[in-house]
């Protein structure tokens, strides 16, 4: 969680009301990831999928839809079985406090 408050926070330096949002909602984030669960098992992966965006060089933008290719290579790597959509990665988000924007014409996503 640290890592990505870190990378959140780098995109909000200058705003300190960002900032401290962006903490707030990290908080409820880790509340839920250390209640356990299968569930919670995929809020982790797709939270590690976000955080591995935030760490690439000239990273402008990212759509729901690679998100949810790297999440399903996470599961993959892993050996689950279990292959998610892009509206079930987008809703995992939202159920973060993470909500993805219009980003263009092929869809939804974030702008970092």
């Amino acid at each position: 969680m640290r890592d990505l408050a870190r990378c959140w926070g780098t995109f909000l330096a200058d705003d300190t009301n960002g900032q401290s949002e962006i903490i707030g909602l990290l908080k409820d984030v880790d509340t839920q990831v250390r209640g356990g669960g299968e569930d919670d098992l995929l809020n982790v992966i797709v939270v590690e999928a976000m955080l591995s965006f935030c760490h690439r060089e000239k990273n402008e933008a990212v759509h729901v839809g690679e998100v949810t290719a790297l999440v399903n290579r996470i599961l993959a790597r892993r050996g689950e079985l279990l292959n998610l959509q892009a509206r079930a990665v987008g809703d995992r988000l939202r159920g973060l406090s993470i909500p993805p924007i219009r980003l263009d014409a092929h869809g939804r996503g974030f702008s970092f």
